[in-house]
């Protein structure tokens, strides 16, 4: 077991890591090229894909002739092209936690927390699919994860640790779910997609990201004792070129308007 509680043979997560910062530089020219010079770049959690482009196709006409350009991925990824020297105007992030340690290396402004989401787990429709929380620690069961760096990947341990605290599951539950870990993926929507394809049977995702019954995936709930309230925080850039209007985005992220929006996709009022 290694230092982060994964289990040791994970051949994607070192395929993800091992290209991870050799693809920076080519996603760094192809957003530049992207954006226009007084476009509004904006980063966003990849769990935040649909709803993000909604929000800037609301936004947009506050700002033309310029666009709201959006690029999604996983925050930790976006942070990583942004400290080397990637151009943008606002980072939206799925985790609070993350924000404040961004905002604390000088990255972003002050954050605002923006919506909330619960996690849930994400089950194939499988007769070897587990039926209860429990069945996580079942040897037959393949769960994919993403790293502890990534939201996701955090806000899983955190529940697997609330969960191994309680007499229900037993002290050992979270180190035996995490060596039925057979891939670690770099964001949340990697994850479901490997639920979704077969290639796992497992995996915890965040509850706007999945519907019961969607391509043959089965919800299970996880309660409020076990479970972890995401947070997800907007900052303007500090190296942003336009930082007043970028300023004025993310207050549009937590107005009336912007919060109707977030509703509509199954998000929580921060």
């Amino acid at each position: 077991m290694s230092p982060n509680g994964v289990a040791p043979i994970q051949s994607a997560a070192v395929f993800w890591r091992a290209i991870g910062l050799a693809i920076i530089a080519v996603a760094m020219l192809a957003i530049g090229c992207a954006r226009q010079s007084d476009d509004l770049m904006v980063f966003a959690a990849s769990s935040l894909v649909d709803v993000a482009s909604e929000i800037a196709s609301a936004y947009e006409p506050t700002i033309r002739p310029a666009h709201v350009v959006v690029h999604t991925g996983a925050t930790s990824q976006l942070r990583a092209q942004l400290e080397q020297g990637a151009r943008a105007d606002v980072f939206l992030l799925a985790s609070a936690e993350q924000a404040e340690a961004a905002q604390a290396v000088g990255l972003i402004e002050a954050p605002r927390v923006f919506a909330r989401t619960r996690l849930i787990l994400a089950v194939s429709s499988g007769s070897d699919a587990p039926a209860i929380l429990e069945d996580l620690a079942r040897p037959t069961t393949r769960v994919v994860m993403s790293p502890i760096d990534v939201p996701i990947g955090a806000y899983a341990r955190a529940s697997l640790r609330r969960m191994s605290a309680d007499s229900r599951f037993g002290a050992d539950f979270a180190n035996r779910v995490l060596a039925n870990v057979r891939s670690e993926e770099p964001n949340a929507r990697q994850q479901f997609a490997k639920v979704r394809l077969g290639e796992a049977n497992a995996a915890f995702a965040y509850a706007t990201d999945v519907a019961d019954g969607e391509s043959g995936i089965r919800v299970i709930e996880i309660p409020e004792r076990f479970n972890v309230m995401v947070a997800y925080a907007a900052g303007t850039i500090v190296a942003s070129r336009q930082p007043e209007r970028a300023r004025a985005f993310v207050t549009y992220l937590v107005g009336v308007e912007a919060r109707q929006v977030f509703r509509r996709h199954g998000f929580d009022d921060p």
